[in-house]
């Protein structure tokens, strides 16, 4: 502490604003002396100084981990509403690329034979284990895997259904109608991942 107190003692500013000027008379007149207002200013410096680097640090650092991605992402401040730069872990590229890759490797919209109740009951397990695991952090990063899910659901329609065969649009607004009608169907329409159909 003693060291600290010499260095603030002898350090020399070239140049100090008119506030900090008047921050100096202030706390001088407050009995404090100048090495501890000396002190106290290089240690905002410092502050200010460190958060300016570890915030580029943060930026730029990224690393994937357990099927997770590490990087920094916009984070809303809920008793402030302010959105701000967070060092937060979500779903890996390579994750999503999987499980979209395990929908469409299980054929699904070719399963004609197969009720929209029993594609429920098949994938349900499925779903609920992702969402589990994957949505504990960063909900909305696996929005377009529910979404892909979503897709292929229409595609099943459009292929189970005559009069939606080659009607996309008529078979999203089919698969919207049920979701409306049964919000409890598939695990990812009660906890409202994936609104969407297109």
């Amino acid at each position: 502490m003693n060291d600290i107190q010499h260095y603030c003692d002898t350090l020399k500013l070239p140049y100090i604003k008119e506030s900090a000027e008047r921050e100096a008379s202030d706390s001088l007149r407050r009995k404090d002396t100048y090495a501890d207002y000396l002190k106290r200013l290089l240690h905002q410096e410092v502050l200010n100084r460190f958060s300016r680097s570890i915030q580029v640090k943060i930026k730029k650092a990224q690393f994937t981990f357990l099927g997770y991605d590490f990087r920094s992402r916009r984070s809303l401040n809920s008793r402030t509403n302010e959105v701000f730069q967070n060092f937060m872990p979500a779903v890996s590229k390579s994750a999503a690329k999987s499980m979209r890759a395990h929908i469409r490797a299980s054929r699904m919209r070719n399963r004609t034979e197969l009720s929209l109740k029993e594609i429920a009951d098949r994938y349900n397990p499925i779903l609920r284990g992702w969402i589990g695991y994957y949505g504990c952090y960063y909900k909305s990063a696996l929005d377009p895997v529910m979404l892909h899910f979503n897709k292929t659901l229409v595609a099943w329609a459009m292929r189970k259904y005559k009069k939606l065969k080659g009607h996309r649009t008529r078979a999203s607004l089919f698969i919207k109608k049920i979701q409306k009608e049964s919000p409890d169907l598939f695990i990812h329409w009660k906890q409202g991942y994936g609104i969407g159909f297109a």
